[in-house]
């Protein structure tokens, strides 16, 4: 498979267009257009670019790596989500098949505003900040931790690993 950089010397990717991801492909500029962004599924389809620049819903079939920033528009698809920077998460991210996977860095979430498995192999690098649980979190070498203010989490799901709450309070229903 061929691996393309996308950087301003050399593209630029906006207006009423469709963005679509067949390959191995970094991104360092905003992706937007009003046909949305999507990620094909099958072996070396991948995007790995910073949430800052995700500026239309992507619908990931294929594998996205969020390498930090603040993601403000909807990830959603068959895919898989890997988070190896510091990410904030202002929108959704609905992951049927692959998943959410922190293998370095973080993701700051609602915990309702992720929908999927969610392996985080971080201490502390799945953080709630709210909102309620219905996911199965694992990973023997991660720690989710609450840090929600005067927020309540709520767990109706299942957590397989060490839990630090922070700040907030947390509710185990279930799990």
């Amino acid at each position: 498979g061929d691996t393309r950089t996308l950087d301003s010397s050399n593209y630029t990717v906006s207006g009423t267009v469709a963005t679509v991801i067949d390959g191995n492909i970094t991104s360092n500029i905003s992706l937007a257009g009003s046909g949305g962004i999507t990620v094909n599924s099958g072996s070396g389809k991948q995007l790995t670019i910073n949430a800052n620049n995700v500026d239309a819903a992507l619908t990931n079939n294929g594998k996205v790596i969020l390498n930090g920033g603040t993601l403000g528009n909807t990830i959603s698809g068959a895919g898989a989500t890997e988070i190896t920077g510091n990410v904030i998460n202002n929108s959704t991210i609905t992951q049927s098949t692959g998943g959410i996977q922190i293998s370095s860095g973080s993701l700051t979430t609602n915990a309702g505003n992720v929908t999927g498995t969610i392996t985080n192999n971080v201490v502390d690098g799945y953080i709630l900040n709210g909102g309620t649980n219905d996911n199965t979190i694992t990973g023997s070498e991660g720690r989710t931790m609450v840090d929600a203010g005067t927020n309540t989490v709520t767990n109706t799901g299942n957590i397989q690993q060490a839990l630090r709450v922070k700040t907030g309070t947390f509710d185990n229903t279930t799990g």
